[in-house]
């Protein structure tokens, strides 16, 4: 919320984040949000932004794309049931973190077919899924 109201501040903002983020991908997805809307978020380091002052544009047309953790449970239904099930709006564009889940189900065994828009993962035929150590740092609404 800092770096979306930055904008409308005094003087331009320089945010520094102290230690680690938890949650990465949010804070890039604000970035492209914040870009889309006609402000451009200088990224000086992993954990400094200047964000100059301005007033947010509508772009003439704004897609929002689904929720990737709520996508993947029916992305993992696939996995353990053998089944195929396409997520639309979900690809290869997002810059939710949660969306990378198919690349858990990939390294399990899944079948997984991307575009830039769209997610698709086809379970085992066989029905076994590989166990696999992952880091789920980026992915932390999809691990809870």
């Amino acid at each position: 919320s800092i770096m979306i109201s930055a904008p409308y501040a005094d003087n331009p903002v320089e945010l520094n984040l102290i230690g680690k983020a938890v949650s990465r991908p949010f804070i890039n997805m604000t970035i492209q949000l914040m870009k889309q809307f006609g402000i451009e978020v200088e990224q000086v380091n992993l954990n400094t932004f200047k964000i100059p002052k301005g007033k947010y544009k509508n772009p003439s047309e704004f897609t929002i794309e689904s929720d990737a953790s709520s996508a993947s449970y029916p992305l993992a239904m696939a996995a353990i049931t053998g089944g195929s099930v396409t997520v639309d709006s979900i690809g290869t564009g997002s810059f939710q973190g949660d969306s990378k889940f198919c690349t858990v189900l990939e390294k399990m065994g899944c079948e997984v077919v991307q575009t830039e828009n769209s997610t698709k993962v086809t379970g085992p035929k066989d029905g076994i899924l590989k166990a696999v150590e992952v880091d789920m740092d980026s992915m932390t609404d999809t691990f809870m």
